[in-house]
């Protein structure tokens, strides 16, 4: 699968199975974080939180993998331990024979794309001519 910003942080490709990231420094919450499977169809990701004394939280979402640029994939909702340290947190997604992928939801920090840019810049340069042509009325 492929992210909508096209930058996922981990692409387990070809390897079934659970992904385990440990933190060097421990959290006390992590969101916006997607997960997708690498075989088209449905599939559930799940994130399990560990803390120093074991399992603190778990959470997990349904989805569908269409094996392209997605305009929408879903996201693990925030996770907050409540005064606890996450020191690891573990991604299992079923349907997953082909591995999967980790990245960041699609949210506020989203880069338009080289044709926006364009438009803008056609848009503007439109309004300044227009301007700059405006003829000045004399009483």
């Amino acid at each position: 699968g492929e992210f909508v910003h096209g930058t996922p942080l981990l692409f387990d490709n070809g390897v079934a199975g659970p992904v385990a990231i440990v933190f060097l420094t421990p959290l006390t919450s992590l969101s916006g974080i997607s997960a997708q499977a690498n075989l088209q169809g449905a599939y559930t990701a799940t994130e399990t939180f560990f803390g120093t004394g074991g399992q603190i939280g778990i959470e997990s979402y349904n989805g569908v993998s269409n094996l392209g640029p997605e305009g929408s994939i879903p996201t693990f909702a925030s996770f907050d331990a409540g005064g606890a340290l996450i020191t690891s947190v573990v991604y299992t997604v079923t349907n997953d024979g082909s591995g999967f992928a980790l990245g960041g939801a699609a949210g506020g920090g989203a880069v338009p794309e080289p044709a926006t840019w364009g438009m803008l810049l056609v848009g503007m340069g439109l309004v300044g001519g227009a301007m700059r042509r405006r003829t000045v009325a004399t009483a």
